[in-house]
C-alpha cells in the first residue's frame, strides 16, 4: 500500500494521483476497494475503449451514468492532475471534464459496481440482483 502524497482527504484523485506518480507503465488502471465483484474483464474492456478512441481516460459507466473511480488512464494525465489538485480540486468529474475521454457500457453486469461496505450489504448481493 502507497499512502497518498497529499494531506487531507483529497478522495480518489489523491490515490489516482500517487499511482500515476509511482508507476512505471504507461497505463493506469483504479477501482473503489468497497467493489469486490468487479467484471474479470473490466480492464481489458476499457483498455480497448481507450485506444479505438484514443482517449486519455476511460471510465466505466451504466446506464446514464458514469462511474470515473473505475478506470484506466494514461500516464500522461499526471501533470494536469496535480495542477488541479494543487488549485483545490477535489472533484474527479470536474477533473476528467477537460480530458479526452471514452466512456465504456457496463449495462451487462451493473451490480458488479455496488459498493459492498457491511455484511449485510455483501448478503443481500449475494442474495438477489442488485439494482
Amino acid at each position: 500500500m502507497i499512502p497518498d502524497e497529499i494531506r487531507g482527504y483529497a478522495g480518489p484523485l489523491a490515490g489516482l494521483h500517487r499511482g500515476l506518480t509511482e508507476t512505471a507503465h504507461d497505463l493506469v488502471a483504479t477501482v473503489p476497494c468497497d467493489s469486490p465483484f468487479l467484471p474479470n474483464d473490466l480492464v481489458a474492456r476499457l483498455r480497448t475503449a481507450l485506444e479505438q478512441k484514443q482517449s486519455e481516460i476511460a471510465v466505466e459507466r451504466t446506464g446514464d451514468q458514469p462511474h470515473p473511480v473505475f478506470c484506466l488512464c494514461r500516464r500522461s494525465v499526471l501533470p494536469g492532475l496535480t495542477a488541479f489538485l494543487a488549485g483545490g480540486g477535489r472533484k474527479i468529474d470536474a477533473w476528467y471534464a477537460n480530458l479526452k475521454v471514452a466512456e465504456v457500457a457496463f449495462d451487462d453486469n451493473p451490480g458488479a459496481f455496488s459498493n459492498v461496505n457491511t455484511e449485510a450489504e455483501l448478503k443481500a448481493f449475494e442474495e438477489g440482483p442488485v439494482p
